[in-house]
């Protein structure tokens, strides 16, 4: 029954962000003269390569689990425990890369240029 519940869940999961990416590239491709100026790819790159990056990475450390990789932690709640501290210290890891990459790939200039040209349009509406 465990394995059926993680079978099950695996695929909803990724059922759900197969629709998250086909609507947010829909809605990039209905709105991306608008957005021009944001760069909006890269923007959607680097936060996708971190939701992925910790999905697969949970699931690659429970099937190492279950093939008895951290066996050296113990049995039951002390293996669970120390694959629970490795994901987390990945994880940390990991969004300290992305902190690097997100500082480059959501500059400030971009947003006060998408300000600055809104405010043209209202004074041209006006």
């Amino acid at each position: 029954a465990k394995s059926i519940t993680w079978t099950v869940s695996g695929v909803f999961m990724s059922a759900a962000q197969a629709t998250a990416i086909f609507a947010l590239a829909e809605l990039a491709i209905n709105v991306r003269e608008e957005i021009a100026l944001l760069r909006p790819y890269g923007k959607f790159l680097s936060v996708k390569f971190v939701v992925f990056f910790a999905f697969w990475q949970g699931l690659l450390l429970k099937a190492l689990q279950g093939l008895g990789a951290f066996a050296f932690f113990g049995e039951g709640h002390s293996e669970t425990l120390g694959v629970t501290v490795i994901q987390n210290f990945l994880i940390c890891v990991e969004m300290l890369a992305a902190s690097f990459i997100h500082f480059y790939v959501f500059p400030p200039h971009d947003f006060l240029k998408l300000l600055a040209q809104h405010r043209l349009q209202d004074l041209l509406d006006d």
